[in-house]
């Protein structure tokens, strides 16, 4: 996809939600704050958050997506480092065609998709997500990842079984527990499901009736939560 290297405020401009003067001034505030244009016109209340992805998908013709319904590999956060997601508030979902689909609250920041492009190697395929939900995405899923390393750290020096502190409520099995149950609640799912393959587990959720894969998990670690599962349960 060629995006267009118009600049957002000018996009707004021409589509008639904020005027000339607006820009003029909020990107005097931008300069001063250093923050992102589309944040400071939202905070100002010149526009909308979803006013602003609404604009951004119908001048550039890039789609909007919302991250709650995607399907996000979760081999994504070992392509991405998470410094960089963070920074430029950016997801990314899958490979496809040999790109990545990276999901933006700012599809022309061309800084951030170059230097993506560059930690990665992959051409990237910007589509639109908005700033609120790139955010839960990246502590969801990194967080995750985070704490399954941890929990595969401890392992390598502790017997789980005879810790303790296990089910302490800081400790990464509960902690990783509450994000398993944490996404079932934000996808309204009915049930999940911890399916043996081989070599991991897939966590799956029921949503609408349709099975979904959200993540696979090492054996060792499903081992540790499981014991922790069965406490939330009861």
């Amino acid at each position: 996809m060629t995006v267009s290297r118009k600049r957002i405020g000018d996009l707004l401009v021409d589509s008639g939600l904020i005027t000339a003067g607006q820009l003029e001034l909020a990107l005097m505030q931008q300069r001063e704050s250093k923050s992102r244009l589309g944040d400071v016109l939202v905070s100002n209340g010149y526009i909308t958050q979803q006013q602003f992805i609404e604009a951004l998908e119908f001048q550039l013709g890039i789609p909007h997506v919302q991250l709650h319904r995607q399907k996000i590999d979760s081999k994504m956060t070992s392509l991405l480092p998470q410094r960089l997601a963070e920074q430029h508030c950016v997801m990314p979902l899958r490979v496809e065609n040999g790109k990545l689909v990276l999901a933006m609250a700012d599809p022309l920041d061309y800084f951030a998709i170059d230097e993506i492009r560059l930690a990665t190697g992959f051409r990237v395929e910007p589509v639109i997500a908005s700033r609120d939900e790139l955010n839960r995405s990246i502590n969801r899923y990194y967080g995750m990842q985070e704490t399954i390393d941890q929990i595969s750290q401890h392992l390598q020096l502790n017997d789980m079984n005879d810790d303790p502190s296990v089910h302490d409520e800081h400790s990464p099995v509960v902690k990783s527990v509450n994000q398993i149950i944490e996404q079932a609640v934000l996808l309204g799912a009915s049930d999940i499901h911890l399916d043996p393959q081989e070599g991991s587990y897939r966590v799956r959720y029921r949503v609408d009736g349709v099975m979904r894969t959200e993540r696979l998990l090492p054996p060792t670690c499903i081992m540790s939560l499981l014991p922790a599962l069965k406490l939330w349960l009861i």
